[in-house]
């Protein structure tokens, strides 16, 4: 192999893997900042939690919320509402995960 024709393979190398990790990295949301009120979402429309840790890409612990809309909003993770709203997606799961045992159980 030529000289040239080393570097441009090495050089489309490095881009290939360039490209690779910044699509890697585009996909990952952290949160920046908390949101202002959260306690104006009803408990109802919340879907899902997801913890964000500081010790990882992102620079700060909190709370993601996924609602039914699709919105994605993050809290403090140490706030009354925080706890009050994970305490209520737990029961609910606990709920529906009853209800689909039993349901199997009667079949």
């Amino acid at each position: 192999m030529t000289r040239s024709a080393f570097r441009c393979s090495t050089l489309l190398l490095a881009l290939l893997i360039a490209m690779t990790t910044l699509g890697e990295c585009s996909v990952m949301r952290c949160c920046t900042d908390y949101s202002k009120q959260p306690d104006r979402i009803q408990l109802a429309r919340l879907l899902r939690y997801e913890i964000q840790d500081a010790s990882g890409v992102c620079n700060m612990p909190a709370v993601i919320f996924r609602t039914v809309r699709g919105r994605q909003v993050c809290v403090d993770p140490e706030s009354p509402w925080t706890k009050a709203a994970i305490k209520y997606l737990e029961q609910k799961r606990k709920a529906a995960f009853k209800a689909s045992t039993s349901k199997k159980a009667k079949n």
